[in-house]
């Protein structure tokens, strides 16, 4: 779908990729050659309205589209923001998958900042996994699906303590949930919504405490 013209891979994987007009450069198998090329970096003419990435989502139509992010789009969300604050002294943990574009402020909200970004196993961790990591690495922002959000406060609410800043998406967030986590000191929960083609954030509301008042 994506029409590409060169595909870099592992040896072991080309059977269960699809043959077509691409060129196919196995980064083990032909590491050989590819040592023998210039290592002078390309003089590349990348503006802000370069193309970053395409990451495929569904969006409101329920069908997988290839959606195409710039540049400035990544600045945007993660230099001067305004919704999270980002300190060379924070540790960001990548929970999310590449394929899924929290992950782009995860990455580069960390390392266009001068934090310190911690990678998850690439396997589906337990709760009791994801935990582990927060606390082992100290990890100071954090991003986790409402779904996930609800799970972890549900059965190991201790693991988010010293998380400053949680940012909680991608569908209804619970209020007693976040009611519950907010009995943690020092933690704010920040509220995130926004289409894969705004590049991953379009609105956010920071939750540092919720009235007596609200109902769930």
């Amino acid at each position: 779908d994506a029409r590409v013209t060169v595909l870099l891979t592992q040896e072991q994987l080309l059977p269960s990729l699809p043959s077509g007009e691409h060129t196919v450069i196995c980064l083990d198998r032909d590491w050989t050659m590819i040592a023998d090329e210039s290592e002078q970096a390309p003089d590349i003419d990348t503006t802000a309205e370069s193309l970053a990435y395409v990451i495929y989502t569904s969006g409101s139509t329920g069908l997988p589209k290839g959606t195409l992010v710039i540049h400035r789009g990544i600045v945007r969300l993660v230099k001067e923001t305004d919704y999270v604050t980002i300190t060379e002294q924070d540790v960001f943990l990548q929970a999310s998958t590449v394929s899924f574009d929290a992950a782009t402020f995860e990455i580069w909200g960390s390392l266009l900042n001068g934090a310190k970004l911690v990678l998850m196993p690439p396997d589906l961790p337990s709760l009791e996994e994801l935990g582990q990591a927060i606390q082992t690495h100290k990890v100071t922002t954090l991003w986790l699906t409402a779904g996930l959000f609800t799970l972890m406060v549900d059965h190991h609410k201790e693991y988010l303590a010293g998380v400053r800043q949680l940012l909680v998406g991608g569908d209804v967030v619970s209020v007693p949930h976040v009611r519950k986590a907010l009995e943690l000191e020092g933690l704010t929960i920040i509220n995130g919504y926004g289409p894969t083609e705004n590049t991953t954030f379009t609105c956010c509301y920071p939750v540092t405490e919720l009235s007596e008042t609200i109902s769930s």
